[in-house]
């Protein structure tokens, strides 16, 4: 699958595992759970590093799908260690955005309703009595941020 699809992630964190026996691990083992917790650590970093519309930036996912690649990143992980974040490669974070839109049948699956990654701005949206027009605010309907008021 090509970007921004999470395809090449999935391949990246395969090639990662490639040279590990996880079957004789056990699927439930701390070893096993370590490990993999830790190549999609590197998977997901590189995803939020490098992948984009390949229109408007480069993408190289030939070299994050590299079976080299994996093997390199592979060789950071270390047994019962959580590397710090910055090992695992950062990103500029401007957040994550979703919104779908409905059809004149309201049905609450399509209803417009945005969603931001945990770290990013929370939105939330407000629909103020007087309008039919919703309007987003930055407080979202989580505990940690405030109620938003019309």
């Amino acid at each position: 699958m090509p970007p921004p699809s999470s395809g090449g992630v999935i391949v990246e964190i395969l090639n990662i595992l490639a040279g590990d026996d996880l079957a004789a691990l056990g699927r439930t083992s701390p070893a096993y759970l370590h490990l993999l917790a830790e190549a999609m650590s590197h998977g997901f970093a590189d995803r939020a590093r490098w992948y984009g519309d390949p229109e408007f930036r480069p993408v190289p996912i030939d070299r994050l799908t590299s079976p080299a690649y994996g093997s390199m990143l592979r060789q950071r992980i270390v047994p019962d260690v959580t590397l710090p974040q910055d090992r695992y490669g950062t990103a500029p974070d401007a957040g994550t955005t979703h919104l779908s839109v409905i059809d004149g049948q309201g049905w609450p699956s399509r209803a417009p309703r945005p969603s931001t990654p945990r770290s990013a701005p929370c939105w939330s949206p407000v629909r103020p009595a007087s309008s039919s027009t919703t309007r987003w605010t930055t407080s979202p309907p989580r505990p940690e941020c405030r109620t938003a008021s019309a």
